[in-house]
């Protein structure tokens, strides 16, 4: 038997195991509480080792994590039940500031625990800073400096030539630097990049374009507001629409060829909510 096959079957075992302690754990009603009903929807996600959008399951997850009711998830779900409604807020903040008891891995049942914070919460950004990676996502106006000529990217946009399915590499923590398709805020900063322009692997491609991008949709990660760039930096996951590109530019940002596929009309996908954004950004690539 081989190693792979070996640890498969002590997972399997270990899954028997859970599944036999959990059978005594069933979830609550529903209640009037809704951060007990959060819990409960984060913890039933986790059990089953649900998939988190943007954050690929391995089979060191699998390992890592319990996925059962373990002591200090029953010892938190005891405290939200004993408290009263108008506390439960500030018990979630105090869990999910220890990390000696909740541990801060992607596949933990403390981020599953902020995914269902987030959707249920989109508008409150404390629960996005009490996560991993705190990611904020961009619509509006951004600039790229690229050798790609407008021929291609009039009519086809730009192309995200590396995919990945795991956010963490459109980050800089993790990022290799070549996911996703960069963009910057400041126009100055993409003009650079038509100034004997960069290609992959380093080639230099002369001159180039500089494009200016009514960015759209939800897959931009604002990694300027993360605090991850220099370079006032929207990372696109999957690409960019042509009907998001404006056209060529010049240093003052006056457009001297308009796109002709460009659609003005287009409404924004901005939205709050994370998981929903990052299910989005995933699902078109």
């Amino acid at each position: 038997m081989s190693l792979i096959e070996r640890m498969k079957e002590i997972n399997d075992q270990r899954k028997q195991e859970d599944f036999e302690k959990d059978r005594k754990y069933q979830p609550s009603s529903k209640s009037t509480n809704i951060y007990k009903d959060v819990w409960e929807k984060a913890f039933e996600r986790y059990k089953s080792q649900d998939s988190r959008p943007g954050f690929q399951m391995t089979l060191f997850s699998h390992f890592r994590h319990k996925f059962t009711l373990y002591p200090a998830l029953a010892e938190f779900k005891q405290e939200l039940e004993d408290e009263k409604s108008e506390n439960s807020e500030q018990i979630m903040i105090k869990w999910l500031k220890d990390e000696e008891k909740l541990k801060n891995n992607e596949h933990s049942f403390r981020n599953y625990l902020i995914d269902e914070l987030q959707k249920e919460f989109p508008n409150d950004d404390k629960w996005n800073k009490l996560s991993k990676h705190h990611i904020k996502f961009y619509t509006g106006i951004v600039y790229r400096g690229t050798p790609e000529h407008p021929s291609y990217v009039f009519q086809n946009g730009f192309k995200d030539t590396q995919k990945m399915n795991d956010v963490r590499y459109y980050i800089p923590l993790t990022g290799s630097g070549h996911i996703g398709v960069s963009t910057s805020k400041d126009i100055r900063i993409a003009l650079n990049y038509t100034r004997g322009a960069v290609g992959y692997m380093g080639f230099t491609a002369g001159r180039g374009y500089l494009y200016k991008i009514n960015l759209r949709s939800s897959n931009g990660i604002d990694l300027d507001t993360m605090g991850g760039s220099s370079k006032r930096e929207v990372n696109v996951i999957g690409g960019i629409s042509r009907e998001d590109v404006m056209g060529i530019v010049n240093a003052k940002g006056e457009i001297t060829h308009a796109n002709p596929n460009y659609k003005p009309a287009r409404l924004s996908e901005k939205t709050d909510n994370i998981p929903e954004a990052l299910k989005k950004s995933f699902r078109k690539m």
